[in-house]
């Protein structure tokens, strides 16, 4: 601090640095002109400190650095722990609510904004939770920008190890904020001090931190900013990542609800110095490479209880040389290492560890393979570091298991010990006993190292094929499904994905979560093929059948194996779900029942754990839905099939209660509105009239759901497939209340939903099947309400299009159902043009007649196919052909 400078000044010079730092370079000087105002001294002193942050290359860009700095500046004058306090001090928000909570104490503050404690405040249940808002007095486009990306980041992040977005918002003055899950535990190096962790715990809490990270990273979002404050371990030992705000955004084409993109651009030099790559102090890309040498430096402190650098983090360009030149010691040597206290940064001192484990032990435990893995995260070059997160997660588990490991040469030597040091009694015990045989146990030791080699090959390989055909099915697909006509760039995707999961498929072994994403990956490979039933697919339905029955005996496999595993089983219960559609879909009812029935009962058996996560029970739901739905009449009365919608309908609204991440939140609501369709359909009796009045509510229900879901996301293909088929809800209930203009009108809106998801992408085959199926059933209420010139059209153009449909696909149920519905309009437009065009009495009579006979026939037709559901007699896809083909002969387009 400057002699002349007293507390408050100081204070004030401190908050107004830190703001600036927090904004892209170009625009500091200005921000710090505006809260300096007249005072000219004050703001050379701001600039000042300025012109020494840039001086060090952005290295002051986190305002925690600033902090530090100050704090120790400070130290002196005995005034650190009033600015920690001035820093904390804004009791402005407590007390205050924002929308179901009401603040109660602050318990975090930075540059930008505060983090306040909260709680439910309108009675519904009990809850705390953080809130984090905008500070008003740095609030800015590029603030609200950042917290912006922010936002979306977290919506997208649904993980056990990462703290949720809850809600989001603005106060009454505008200030923006998000509602967060609330974490009441300590920063995770803390927790181990307390809790006196062996290395065994520490390693078991950091393979947590990685999951959290690899599913991040999955979804194209790099932390950047990771260090054991932004990860709290709770009571129950549940690691919680935290603290997005910097986080990076590996796909800039992403965008929010508002259309605007995601990207951070204005934080490219924000970092925690201590735990910077080299590549982001020198202004470097910054890749998913980054956060692996952060957890490197994570990991080096949770073994060693230091820092891998030697450098004072007060002393930005010495720590800044030594995170790009110099090579750390490994973590076993730097265990006796004599570090000086450093008032700015908190001691990890090993008091506690050596209380149980003395340096020498310590030393020991960490010499080898923990060096290796450690050292190999924090490699200066990123190319030569772990490919990936989830490679230096497994590489710790290998090394926790004795198994040779990625980060060490593939000697013999090295090889020979780890099989020694897994099998010491084993081995001890032959040497006694058979010195003689010393030449054999050489050879034998050599067959295994060679053998192991292999091994770790292969699994290098694995895991190389195995990340990128999990990105591609995944990951890219999920960023190009919406891009209009991007289907034949889906097929082609997917065609290279089909090559790397064969690959896969040979060395799969009998590792139960490979097994599992292998056979999840057949089944979003089906679905794009032509398995969806109401989503966009490419109509190739046997590459769809064979996709999905391999994907499904994969995770009836895995699920074999590991029967406990929720992960595994939810994946088999969605197979199992989407196999009872797609069976549904093609008539196949049998087939379709039976594999809905096994879901369910997965399903429960998973619900009972009552830690189930949220997508568990959102499975059951939807695999209730589809029974409730596809339960043909004849053979499930309406009771079970009530019964069975509504046990759906419990669980969604139990979830819907509750405080859930956005995208959580629309999964709810969509299969609501599902359940609400399906209950319509299901308490409709055309014998009891009000039961149509119920039945048209609940629809109306579901349109509101579907209206609002498509309003916040247009350009979804998923959601617009949903609204159509909803429309079609509204518009049968309608007609059953004799509202034929109203049918009408939804009619007409499917039929425009479907038009423009054909014409968005002609290669989505789905969309044209339902595209037909839509103008039927618009044709046919045109012809209900006597619109017979309309009607005329409508069919003349359903029947053009039908023409172009593959063969293979005539069977699908929507094409069926056009197939009946077509001839009966056909045959009522006959009676119209012979009544309006001035025929004889004689021919209008003998036109009705046809008409009669025509319809008579089909109505006939229609039945014999639902008697088909009972008699297990017939062949049902037999006499469907039959039936099929007598439909389309009646059918004639008139002149």
């Amino acid at each position: 601090m400057h002699p002349s400078m007293n507390e408050a000044r100081w204070q004030r010079v401190t908050d107004i640095v830190n703001d600036c730092l927090d904004l892209p370079e170009a625009e500091r000087v200005e921000f710090a002109r505006k809260q300096c105002g007249d005072d000219t001294a004050l703001f050379g002193e701001v600039q000042q400190w300025l012109d020494g942050a840039r001086d060090t290359t952005g290295f002051l860009a986190r305002p925690a650095k600033f902090d530090a700095i100050a704090t120790e500046a400070l130290s002196d004058a005995g005034l650190a722990q009033h600015i920690d306090a001035a820093l904390r001090n804004d009791s402005s928000w407590i007390n205050r609510r924002l929308g179901a909570y009401r603040i109660t104490e602050e318990i975090a503050r930075g540059g930008m904004g505060s983090v306040f404690k909260a709680v439910r405040a309108d009675d519904e249940y009990e809850k705390l939770v953080a809130i984090k808002l905008i500070r008003s007095d740095v609030a800015s486009e590029v603030v609200a920008q950042r917290f912006r990306a922010e936002r979306q980041i977290l919506a997208n992040l649904d993980h056990p190890n990462i703290a949720r977005l809850i809600d989001g918002g603005r106060s009454d003055d505008g200030t923006p904020y998000l509602v967060m899950e609330f974490v009441d535990g300590l920063p995770i190096d803390q927790y181990c001090k307390q809790h006196v962790l062996r290395i065994p715990e520490r390693l078991k809490l950091f393979r947590d931190v990685c999951a959290a990270v690899h599913f991040a990273h999955q979804r194209l979002v790099v932390h950047r900013d990771l260090k054991p404050s932004n990860i709290l371990v709770d009571g129950q030992a549940q690691v919680k990542l935290l603290d997005f705000g910097i986080a990076k955004l590996l796909d800039p084409t992403q965008i929010d609800e508002s259309g605007k993109s995601i990207a951070n651009p204005t934080v490219a030099n924000a970092m925690t110095p201590a735990y910077a790559s080299p590549e982001q102090v020198k202004g470097e890309a910054i890749t998913t490479a980054s956060d692996v040498y952060a957890l490197g430096v994570l990991l080096y402190r949770l073994l060693a209880g230091k820092s891998p650098y030697k450098s004072d983090t007060t002393k930005p360009l010495e720590l800044a040389k030594e995170i790009v030149d110099t090579e750390p010691d490994r973590p076993s040597s730097a265990v006796t290492r004599d570090d000086s206290p450093r008032p700015t940064e908190r001691s990890l001192d090993n008091s506690k560890i050596a209380r149980t484990l003395d340096s020498k032990r310590l030393q020991r435990s960490l010499r080898g393979d923990l060096d290796n893995i450690v050292l190999m995260a924090l490699r200066k070059d990123p190319r030569r570091r772990y490919v990936s997160v989830e490679q230096l997660s497994e590489d710790v588990r290998r090394s926790e298991n004795r198994q040779p490991v990625l980060a060490h040469a593939d000697s013999m030597a090295y090889r020979a010990r780890r099989f020694v040091q897994r099998n010491v009694w084993s081995v001890a015990l032959s040497c006694v006993a058979a010195m003689g045989l010393v030449t054999l146990t050489a050879t034998a030791l050599h067959q295994a190292s060679v053998a192991r080699i292999e091994k770790l090959r292969a699994e290098r390989h694995f895991a190389s094929v195995r990340k990128l055909a999990d990105v591609a099915l995944f990951d890219v697909h999920r960023l190009i499904k919406n891009l209009p006509g991007s289907s034949r760039v889906q097929s082609g995707l997917i065609k290279t994905a089909v090559d790397y999961l064969e690959d896969l498929a040979k060395d799969v072994g009998d590792d139960a979560v490979l097994l599992s994403e292998l056979g999840a990956g057949y089944v979003r490979l089906s679905g794009i093929q032509g398995s969806a039933v109401a989503d966009a697919n490419l109509g190739e339905t046997a590459a769809a059948r064979a996709s999905l029955e391999r994907g499904t005996a994969y995770l009836a496999d895995a699920h074999s194996r590991e029967p406990h595993d929720e992960s595994i089983a939810t994946k088999y219960v969605i197979a199992l779900r989407k196999t009872a559609e797609f069976e549904w879909s093609n008539s196949q009812f049998d087939a379709a029942a039976s594999a809905i029935d096994r879901a369910i009962a997965i399903g429960k058996s998973l619900q009972q754990n009552t830690r189930a996560s949220i997508g568990t029970k959102l499975e059951l739901a939807g695999a209730l839905l589809t029974k409730a739905r596809t339960s043909p009449a004849k053979r499930v009365s309406r009771e079970v099939r009530l019964e069975t919608a509504n046990s759906a309908l419990s669980i969604l609204e139990t979830l819907r209660a509750e405080s859930l991440a956005p995208a959580d939140r629309d999964r709810v609501l969509q299969n609501l509105g599902i359940a609400y369709d399906a209950l319509a359909e299901i308490v409709s009796d055309a014998t009891q009239p009000s039961t149509l009045i119920q039945a048209y509510e609940l629809s109306l229900k579901s349109l509101a759901i579907s209206e609002s879901r498509a309003a916040i996301s247009p350009t979804d293909r998923e959601r617009a497939f949903n609204l159509a088929a909803t429309y079609h809800s509204v518009a049968a209930n309608a007609k059953e209340l004799s509202r034929t203009a109203e049918a009408i009108t939804f009619r007409q809106k499917a039929v425009d939903v479907y038009e423009q998801l054909s014409r968005d992408d002609p290669a989505d085959q789905n969309a044209k099947m339902l595209h037909i199926y839509a103008l039927t059933m618009l044709g046919e209420a045109q012809a209900s309400g006597e619109q017979m010139e309309p009607a005329q059209k409508t069919i003349v153009k359903a029947l053009e299009l039908r023409k172009a449909v593959p063969a293979a696909n005539l069977d699908m149920v929507f094409h069926r159902a056009a197939a009946f519905m077509l001839p009966v309009v056909q045959s009522a437009i006959h009676v119209a043009r012979a009544k309006h065009q001035g025929a004889s009495r004689a021919e209008q009579v003998s036109a009705c007649q046809r008409a009669s006979a025509s319809f008579r026939e089909v109505r006939r037709a229609q039945v014999a196919v639902n008697d088909l559901f009972l008699d297990q007699s017939q062949d049902p896809a037999a006499e469907l052909k039959k039936l099929l083909q007598f439909c389309v002969s009646r059918v004639d387009i008139p002149s």
